[in-house]
């Protein structure tokens, strides 16, 4: 199984309403991502089928039980993007704290990394996925878009961001409601039109 490259997108809980799921593959949509299938056991599941299992486990607050089979978990999708591997996606329930959820899009980082050590990625390859990105977060109950490595630790949780102790993961672009007060040394800050919020990128890793 080849490393992967995530986007993280956070959500509260308190957020979740009847048509977040379908709003949310929506927009992928409309970021440019055509649904393939289901995939882990769920390819033969339409979209609507997908949306509702996935809506009803959110609302119930599910969580995976250690000895419980998968096929009782969320849904995962594939998405086609532009000459990508089908994008991955798939939600994490109190994750990465308790009252939020994400959706976790996976790419193989092969697709997006020129060179390991120094990590660098190609610009040419993550510009398409901050346009994206960008279209994502103009749905208004998306608090913070992350990014990283299979190497690096978990997205920086909401609560966290909000207290000012540290930032928001950029390996190597993030998106957050403000600015909050982290380091933003060798950071190039954008501020976006549209919905209001702030896109990071790391200078270095270019």
């Amino acid at each position: 199984m080849p490393a992967y490259f995530n986007i993280s997108v956070q959500i509260l809980r308190s957020d979740i309403y009847v048509s977040i799921i379908g709003d949310f593959y929506a927009a992928l949509g409309n970021s440019g991502m055509r649904f393939i299938s289901g995939f882990l056991g769920c390819e033969n599941n339409s979209l609507d089928d997908i949306i509702g299992w996935n809506q009803a486990k959110l609302e119930q607050d599910f969580r995976l039980g250690l000895t419980e089979n998968h096929i009782h978990d969320f849904r995962q999708v594939l998405f086609e993007f532009g000459d990508f591997s089908p994008v991955r996606v798939f939600i994490m329930n109190n994750y990465p704290e308790q009252e939020t959820f994400s959706f976790e899009l996976l790419i193989p980082e092969a697709e997006v990394i020129g060179c390991e050590y120094p990590l660098k990625f190609r610009a040419d390859r993550i510009s398409p996925l901050i346009k994206a990105a960008k279209l994502i977060w103009q749905l208004p109950f998306v608090r913070t878009i992350q990014t990283g490595t299979e190497a690096d630790s978990a997205s920086v949780g909401i609560t966290a961001l909000k207290s000012g102790k540290c930032g928001p993961h950029i390996s190597p672009f993030a998106i957050t409601e403000e600015l909050f007060g982290f380091d933003r040394s060798g950071i190039t800050s954008e501020e976006l039109s549209g919905r209001r919020g702030y896109l990071f990128t790391r200078d270095e890793l270019f």
